[in-house]
């Protein structure tokens, strides 16, 4: 949405531009304007031949403008240039030169307000013609001879526009770079300094051709020289601007930022050479205008083409809102300075304003961009600082439940296999002396375990039958257990163990507290679908479905049966205690053995 905003608005001031453009074969309503180059070599006699340099860029002209009034008017011919190295103006009233004017730094000679161009006041009577002859030489740089014929209220007009437009573009371009500058100590980010060098360097770009720069620029010194610097310097902080703002100064070739900062280094140079060398040397002034200029602008603007092309490849956010913005200013900076600086166009009044409307409006854009981009960063760094929290406090609820879940298994431990060995030891009383010292040993060899490495055991130190019948034997003087299984192994020490578990708890739940006289343990293996059931019954005191939920006991019993993938179920019978856990999945290697005879 933003960016629609933006280009609509961009190609409405394009276009207002284009629309009320004046050039060289705009009229009025009074006045027929005709305008006519010579050669050289077909030059008034009154007009002396500049001397031809192999310039590359032509900055010799001879040229006339035809005025005819259609009736008594008082004009104002406006050359929206006022700065060339030599310019001369002759004004032909009839067959007589009435009047010549030599303005440049050959004769230090300027209009008094530079900013405002050359006015050149005319007097027309009712049909009368006048032609004013000019001759321009520019040392190899671009000249700009645009000019518009205005009334002396439409020129005051003029004038009061362009001064209001740049009272208040400077005025919100200088809040804007308080605002990057506070920004840039504030948040101590280099891309707030690239973007005011950007914005500095482009409003100095046109206060040095239309602007205040003008009269800061000794008269003796070729004000295109100071042009051509400031726009190479805006060239190289076009391309860091742009590189810190999309990729934070990171992430694509080395070779760009060292090729920007050797051009930066030419600009460098560029400066120390003017005081030097002779300003209208062709060498000097040629290397300035194609390597310094014309090189470091297509090179960062390739540069900034590039970069915002590896941006949206990237999905890079903040590329596709500037690449609108970019190209639009790319399409007026080469339409209204890049092209007419090479020569290959001409300016026109437009290009007094235009660029002051540019330069805000990018001001405020760009650092709408910067806030809104860290703006997302910290936003982003919210939502992944949240996510982090949340997993920290995940990280501690399962630590949490970790340990609850271990307290659980150490219950269970002494529960099942400590208790019901206590409550074995407390059943057999003195009699069974003999048999204690053995319960008590395995009892402390399993607190040993859980001590040391606040484990289970793992595995049995005997077949899994055998341990079964060894457990047994330490009952067989309180209840008579009825036992048939139809494995010897069941190849896993996790399954045995819990099996095992569950056997213990059973036989202490009925020694302690069903009174039972019979027990019946049924381990059956069924090798088609791989799975073990125990079917259990005592003839003590019965249970109900119920019971489950009430006891340590059963819990435990079902909580380690749904740890096998087991399903624990408890049967209602008139007499005694009935429970089944069935449908427990074994390893596929198992070991059976024969049926006893």
């Amino acid at each position: 949405m933003l960016t629609k905003i933006v280009t609509n608005f961009y190609f409405l001031l394009f276009f207002t531009a284009f629309l009320t453009g004046c050039d060289s074969k705009s009229s009025t309503d009074q006045i027929i304007i005709q305008t006519h180059e010579f050669e050289a070599d077909a030059l008034p006699s009154f007009m002396p031949i500049i001397s031809e340099r192999p310039y590359l860029i032509k900055s010799i002209k001879y040229a006339s403008i035809s005025l005819e009034a259609k009736e008594k008017t008082d004009q104002v011919l406006l050359f929206n240039g006022a700065t060339f190295y030599d310019f001369q103006i002759w004004i032909s009233e009839g067959d007589t030169i009435a009047k010549h004017l030599h303005y440049g730094n050959t004769v230090q000679n300027f209009p008094e307000d530079k900013t405002e161009g050359i006015t050149i006041p005319l007097s027309f009577e009712n049909g009368e013609k006048k032609i004013i002859y000019y001759s321009i030489h520019d040392l190899g740089y671009a000249f700009n001879d645009s000019f518009s014929v205005k009334s002396p209220e439409e020129l005051q007009q003029l004038y009061v526009y362009e001064k209001y437009v740049k009272i208040i573009c400077r005025s919100i371009l200088g809040v804007f770079f308080f605002l990057g500058l506070f920004l840039g100590f504030y948040l101590r980010k280099k891309i707030f300094f690239y973007y005011i060098l950007y914005a500095v360097t482009g409003l100095g770009f046109i206060e040095a051709e239309y602007g205040f720069i003008l009269h800061l620029i000794p008269d003796s010194f070729n004000s295109k020289l100071v042009q051509t610097i400031i726009v190479q310097v805006h060239h190289q902080f076009t391309f860091f601007f742009f590189y810190s703002l999309i990729f934070n100064g990171k992430g694509i070739d080395r070779r760009f930022n060292k090729t920007m900062k050797a051009f930066l280094f030419i600009c460098f140079l560029n400066c120390i050479s003017y005081f030097i060398f002779p300003q209208d040397s062709p060498f000097i002034n040629d290397f300035f205008i194609l390597v310094g200029g014309a090189s470091s602008m297509t090179f960062a603007y390739l540069s900034v083409s590039y970069m915002l092309y590896k941006g949206i490849q990237l999905k890079i956010p903040i590329a596709k809102p500037i690449i609108y913005i970019f190209a639009l200013n790319l399409i007026i900076i080469m339409l209204f300075s890049g092209l007419a600086n090479l020569g290959m166009m001409q300016k026109n009044e437009t290009s007094r304003t235009i660029f002051y409307y540019l330069f805000t409006f990018d001001s405020f854009y760009y650092i709408t961009v910067i806030l809104y981009k860290y703006y997302s960063l910290i936003q982003e760094r919210k939502a992944l600082l949240m996510k982090y929290n949340e997993l920290q406090r995940e990280y501690s609820l399962a630590l949490m439940e970790g340990q609850e879940n271990e307290k659980n298994r150490i219950g269970r431990e002494l529960h099942d296999h400590i208790g019901g060995n206590l409550a074995m030891i407390d059943k057999m009383g003195v009699v069974f002396k003999y048999n204690a010292s053995d319960i008590l040993a395995d009892t402390i060899s399993s607190l040993d375990d859980m001590i040391k490495g606040l484990a289970p055991k793992s595995s049995l130190k005997n077949n899994f039958k055998e341990e079964l019948e060894k457990i047994f034997e330490q009952y067989k003087t309180t209840v008579v257990i009825h036992f048939t299984i139809n494995i010897n192994s069941l190849n896993s020490p996790f399954i045995e163990s819990q099996l095992y578990r569950i056997t213990q708890e059973l036989l202490a739940n009925a020694v302690k507290h069903g009174q039972a006289q019979n027990i019946y343990f049924n381990f059956n293996y069924i090798p088609a679908q791989n799975i073990i059931n125990l079917h259990y019954y005592n003839d003590g005191v019965g249970i109900t479905k119920n019971t489950d939920s009430e006891g340590i006991g059963f819990r435990n019993m079902k909580y380690r049966v749904e740890k096998l993938k087991g399903k624990m179920e408890v049967e209602e019978v008139k007499e005694g205690c009935k429970i089944n856990f069935i449908n427990i999945p074994l390893d596929r290697s198992i070991t059976q053995i024969s049926p006893e005879k």
